[in-house]
């Protein structure tokens, strides 16, 4: 009969399975967090950028923006942090072995709990950007993914109370055949009451330019960038000013996000939209929007 024997005679094992509990954690229960820590940092893969960076943030801040760039896809983040967690928390296990080496079976079992500890505050370090409220996290997710049923079944679960989940639902109602696109400007909160967080100036910036308000989702996207740069609000910095003909501006932004991980291949495919303007009419979202543009006033600029 093979004996069994505790998890602590195969600390490998431990650490495997801590990889796969960490993975779970953020992959599947805490998403829209990850997100959340993505789109408030900026890390550009630029010499100068980042020295500035340094001197303007610190380490600390730096190393945040470094491991949330890697956010930007949530597989490829939570493999991340997955890995991350597990080779800490091995690397420690066998420090810890080698400063204790004559140690019993009781002192090794507490060396063993303890070397878990460095894991536990590395993930407590991810999803504490405080950008929102949990409830505009988690329909800024659905909104980025253009989820539009996800959408309106959470409202139908809970009301929302923040006013940009409230627009997010009416633009969902409004691209499910609910309502007409009148219906959707009338039941939109003002922009002075619907800025209320970050994460509720990406979401109006998103709501705003599905509307054709290139202007308003401007504003709202350097809200969002009120306390620092981040990859998604520049982002939509180039697309409104593709939009709007302000090509000086989207090349510089364009020249940014072309060294960062999550926007690069984005930004390489939309450099030649600055020496073909023409191509934007034709473009099948920003021509859309453009000719929205040219037809709407933005009056919800209050």
């Amino acid at each position: 009969m093979i004996q069994r024997k505790h998890l602590l005679y195969h600390p490998f094992t431990a650490t495997l399975l801590t990889a796969v509990a960490v993975f779970c954690l953020w992959y599947i229960f805490y998403p829209q967090q990850m997100a959340s820590d993505e789109q408030t940092t900026l890390f550009v893969w630029d010499k100068a950028f980042l020295s500035q960076y340094i001197s303007t943030y610190g380490w600390t801040k730096t190393i945040k923006a470094f491991v949330a760039q890697f956010f930007y896809h949530p597989m490829q983040g939570t493999l991340v942090i997955a890995c991350a967690s597990a080779a800490l928390q091995w690397l420690c296990w066998l420090l810890l072995q080698k400063i204790c080496r004559k140690s019993n079976k009781a002192v090794k079992a507490v060396l063993f709990i303890l070397s878990f500890l460095p894991t536990i505050w590395l993930n407590c370090q991810v999803g504490t950007a405080d950008a929102g409220t949990a409830e505009e996290q988690a329909y800024d997710l659905l909104l980025r993914k253009s989820d539009w049923d996800g959408i309106i079944k959470k409202s139908q679960t809970l009301t929302p109370t923040s006013p940009a989940c409230r627009n997010a639902v009416a633009l969902a109602r409004y691209f499910k055949g609910y309502g007409s696109a009148d219906e959707v400007f009338r039941s939109l909160t003002p922009t002075s009451q619907a800025l209320t967080s970050k994460t509720a100036a990406q979401m109006m910036s998103d709501i705003y330019l599905f509307l054709g308000l290139p202007n308003l989702s401007q504003r709202a996207a350097f809200e969002a960038m009120e306390e620092g740069w981040n990859g998604r609000a520049l982002h939509r910095l180039v697309e409104t000013a593709l939009i709007t003909g302000q090509y000086e501006v989207a090349g510089k932004y364009l020249g940014l996000l072309r060294h960062t991980l999550g926007y690069r291949k984005w930004a390489l495919q939309t450099l030649p939209l600055l020496n073909h303007p023409e191509a934007i009419d034709q473009h099948p979202f920003y021509g859309k929007i453009r000719r929205m543009y040219t037809e709407t006033q933005d009056q919800f600029f209050l």
